[in-house]
């Protein structure tokens, strides 16, 4: 078959399957997205192509504990300059510590306090998960922080709030009172809640890619009219995302099918910036997934 035959067969196929998808899409409108994604992701490549990892030495680091008596701390974060570090605790409390001179100094001080209005563990596992810097943190001092939070009326809510971190003193405090740009669109649970996420910047704008659990609930994973089982994005200000987006009726939709994930990452050395999840099973079946999102 000569190159103007394989054309004509390639053009060919392309315009069956556009033609099917037409179809489809007229019986089922979410379905030809679901497959769009499929094909994406099975073209993202071998994982581990273009990735290449710097080899590290038990030489280079020491352990030692830094602080200890802290009460259920969930997340710890560097800011980007790497001069203090954020410990967030289940209960709500945000602490700082400083460094100088390249030592950690072992007393933390309080940066401010996420309102989830729960006690934290024990007895459940609600409360402030997440603490992620924004993309343009070194102009702004944003730094988003993803929680729980328990209503008037006893209903679970999955909140991100946002805040500026200011200087003062030697440390790091919040400059107002946070404030929430997401609410999910259906009640969380004691567990398997909002947890992880990464400030990314789309078109030049900064954005917020995070995780929901589905709450024991599997359908909500499958359902994109539900804010749970989801890798989400929005704005910084929590309004709909820029781009190109792969479910276009649910644009803060990125990714569906996620059950318990508790971290996600981007990985700084592969080429293609794909982005790590820690997804977990119920007894078994944990899984890492390597997903192509920009």
């Amino acid at each position: 078959m000569n190159r103007k035959s394989k054309r004509i067969l390639v053009y060919g196929i392309v315009l069956l399957c556009v033609f099917g998808m037409v179809v489809v899409y007229k019986k089922n409108s979410t379905l030809p997205l679901v497959i769009l994604n499929a094909v994406r992701f099975y073209f993202a490549g071998n994982p581990t192509e273009d990735v290449g990892y710097a080899p590290v030495s038990s030489k280079d680091f020491t352990v030692s504990v830094l602080a200890s008596g802290l009460t259920a701390p969930t997340r710890i974060a560097l800011t980007p300059d790497g001069e203090y570090m954020i410990v967030t605790q289940l209960t709500g409390e945000v602490f700082v510590f400083s460094r100088k001179n390249g030592v950690w100094n072992n007393k933390s001080r309080l940066a401010g306090k996420i309102d989830t209005s729960v006690l934290g563990f024990p007895p459940e596992e609600l409360g402030l998960v997440g603490a992620v810097f924004s993309s343009d943190y070194a102009d702004t001092g944003n730094i988003f922080f993803l929680y729980t939070y328990k209503n008037s009326e006893g209903e679970i809510e999955n909140r991100v709030s946002v805040v500026s971190l200011k200087e003062r003193f030697g440390t790091l405090v919040f400059s107002a009172d946070p404030e929430v740009i997401f609410t999910a669109n259906v009640p969380g649970n004691f567990s398997h809640q909002i947890t992880d996420g990464i400030g990314v910047s789309i078109e030049g704008k900064s954005h917020l890619l995070f995780l929901i659990g589905e709450g024991f609930d599997a359908k909500r994973a499958q359902d994109l009219t539900l804010e749970g089982g989801k890798v989400m994005v929005i704005q910084a200000d929590g309004s709909n995302p820029l781009g190109v987006r792969p479910y276009p009726s649910f644009p803060k939709l990125q990714a569906v099918g996620i059950r318990n994930a508790y971290t996600l990452a981007q990985n700084q050395y592969d080429a293609r910036k794909r982005v790590l999840i820690g997804d977990t099973g119920p007894d078994i079946h944990d899984r890492i997934i390597y997903a192509p999102f920009f």
